[in-house]
């Protein structure tokens, strides 16, 4: 029996099935860690599109997580604001809407691969580094995740002291001033005073001058001193003081004076 035919179609099977399982590596792009191939089980996002808007700003620092193809890699921002896809080349997101850096990046891999099988998500968004002085307790630089608010901040910072101006605190943002009042955030509910806070942020406190601008509230034998701001009313001073959560009732309630 001749063997060498059956020899020669099992070394052409071999390499025919060697060759396959290389070009099935073939597509790698680089990560923060240098170029690698991943398996085609999609990486568990810390955030999911569906909790970060469209609109969020693409920066340095942002992780995007892509699938071309079998492969499935991640690739960071760089501090140029770009991502870096070998066999693609250089694509800058940086400032682009999450929207819109999702687009460029699939237009780009559409070049070699079906757009049809190319996916984009951002899998992790880069830290917000803002910052707090004034009247408050722990001032100083302070690293916060994605989409936070003012609370978080001020919530970071260990809180207010005792004698901030809650009404008028200060945001700096790009050299421009933010008036906010965060009695509406903490005791009236108003969302749109607790804005989400950007990169670089500086939030400060003023304090207050209690000698000069404080009321005095009595109620029921116990007493209160409480910051006094133009076009207070009775009902805020009082919830402001916390005198009626305390009292059992409020028949009895005298403002002894304003700057006195």
């Amino acid at each position: 029996m001749n063997f060498l035919p059956i020899i020669l179609l099992v070394l052409s099977s071999f390499w025919g099935l060697s060759q396959a399982q290389l070009s099935s590596q073939q597509f790698l792009l680089p990560t923060s860690e240098g170029t690698e191939a991943k398996s085609t089980i999609a990486l568990t996002p810390i955030y999911t599109d569906s909790e970060i808007d469209s609109n969020y700003i693409i920066g340095p620092g942002d992780f995007f997580e892509i699938l071309a193809g079998e492969k499935t890699v991640t690739v960071q921002v760089s501090i140029e604001g770009a991502v870096s896809l070998e066999r693609v080349g250089i694509i800058y997101v940086n400032k682009m809407t999450l929207a819109a850096a999702k687009r460029a990046i699939i237009e780009k891999l559409s070049i070699r691969y079906n757009p049809e099988h190319v996916f984009v998500q951002l899998l992790q968004t880069k830290a917000l580094t803002v910052s707090s002085t004034g009247s408050i307790n722990s001032p100083g630089l302070h690293h916060l995740p994605a989409h936070s608010r003012l609370s978080s901040l001020i919530r970071i910072s260990g809180g207010l002291t005792g004698n901030a101006d809650e009404h008028n605190l200060k945001l700096i943002r790009q050299g421009d001033t933010i008036n906010l009042n965060y009695y509406a955030v903490e005791y009236l509910g108003d969302v749109e005073q607790n804005i989400r806070l950007e990169q670089g942020d500086v939030l400060f406190v003023p304090f207050i001058d209690y000698e000069n601008n404080i009321i005095k509230i009595t109620m029921n034998s116990h007493k209160w001193n409480i910051p006094w701001h133009e076009g207070m009313t009775v009902l805020e001073a009082l919830k402001q003081s916390g005198a009626i959560r305390s009292a059992h009732n409020i028949d009895m309630v005298t403002i002894i004076s304003k700057n006195s």
